[in-house]
């Protein structure tokens, strides 16, 4: 876990973002709308096969990547301000890698289908086309 990060987190004016700590953010965005929201991501199961897939790591690897994203999130301002703080400081082309590594259920899915988050609002980029809203 990065202190810079956590600075960042809790003082984005006072601070930058590392763009090596870009990877640890965005999972922690994903674990704290895990936790408050499970049907928008799934499980942690799914957050780790996001993980996996996003980084290429293995099982073992992005487990470990979302304990230690879990320790961020524990520290870190609620998600909705981390989201916005992201998709100011993220480029869309990695927040939207992000994106098309969820499991294949829980992509381009509506507000409806994802208990009132909507995945492609909350990482600041465009629905896919026909999406509903």
């Amino acid at each position: 876990m990065s202190a810079r990060l956590l600075l960042w987190l809790n003082a984005p004016d006072c601070a930058w973002l590392d763009p090596a700590d870009t990877p640890m953010a965005l999972g922690t965005l994903l674990v704290m709308v895990a936790r408050d929201h499970p049907g928008a991501i799934g499980g942690m199961r799914d957050v780790d096969e996001t993980l996996a897939r996003h980084h290429h790591l293995t099982a073992a690897e992005a487990t470990e990547m979302r304990r230690n994203c879990e320790i961020v999130a524990d520290q870190a301002p609620p998600w909705p301000v981390l989201a916005d703080l992201l998709s100011a400081n993220v480029p869309d082309h990695e927040r939207r890698a992000l994106l098309s590594c969820l499991p294949q259920n829980r992509r381009g899915l509506s507000c409806a289908d994802l208990s009132h988050v909507d995945l492609h609002h909350l990482l600041g980029l465009d629905p896919p086309p026909g999406a509903r809203h």
